[in-house]
């Protein structure tokens, strides 16, 4: 995580357009709180939003991250979600912004392998989006399936230290590209 005197050493080491998140442990949803910039062309455009942000956002910020811009993607969600009565729960939906607006989740009971993780994407509405809809090339599903189960063994490893795993977006690339993390929440027990 860098501070404000870190992020234009960070940002040189980095191809852009940059993103810049505010690290907090308060703030969830960074995109609502305004915790994010996108598209930064140079050292000088990350200082100034982090410094626009610290000043929005005040003692929430405790850093910053300084990246590359994810690829371009399905943006779907992926997670862990525990339940009094049935324990831990696999997540997988339509993810981004508006993961809470489209409900577009399925989840099961971990630990899951392969062929849940292929049924479970199939079950959601927004499946067709994986599949290449509107002209865009078929994503990755293979990758998002190994996402699910590689998150439902570290789920189940650490089952009695997590409560929550939040991975939000989850960028699913062209087929064969993989996938990429945009930004995870773990939340311990």
């Amino acid at each position: 995580m860098a501070t404000l005197d870190d992020l234009a050493e960070a940002a040189a080491a980095l191809r852009p357009p940059l993103c810049l998140k505010a690290q907090s442990r308060t703030i969830v949803h960074k995109s609502e709180a305004g915790a994010v910039a996108l598209g930064l062309e140079d050292q000088a455009a990350v200082v100034r939003s982090a410094e626009a942000m610290a000043g929005r956002l005040g003692d929430a910020v405790e850093g910053f991250l300084v990246e590359e811009t994810a690829p371009p993607g399905v943006e779907m969600i992926a997670g862990v979600v525990t339940d009094p009565d049935l324990g831990w729960l696999v997540l997988v939906g339509t993810g981004g912004i508006h993961a809470e607006l489209l409900r577009d989740v399925t989840l099961r009971p971990g630990p899951i392998g392969r062929d849940d993780a292929a049924a479970m994407i199939d079950g959601l509405r927004g499946a067709s989006l994986l599949r290449g809809a509107r002209g865009a090339p078929p994503a990755d599903q293979a990758a998002l399936e190994d996402c699910l189960v590689t998150l439902s063994d570290f789920a189940s490893a650490h089952e009695d230290a997590i409560r929550e795993v939040d991975l939000n977006p989850v960028i699913v690339a062209p087929r064969g590209q993989g996938v990429c993390v945009v930004d995870a929440t773990i939340v311990l027990r």
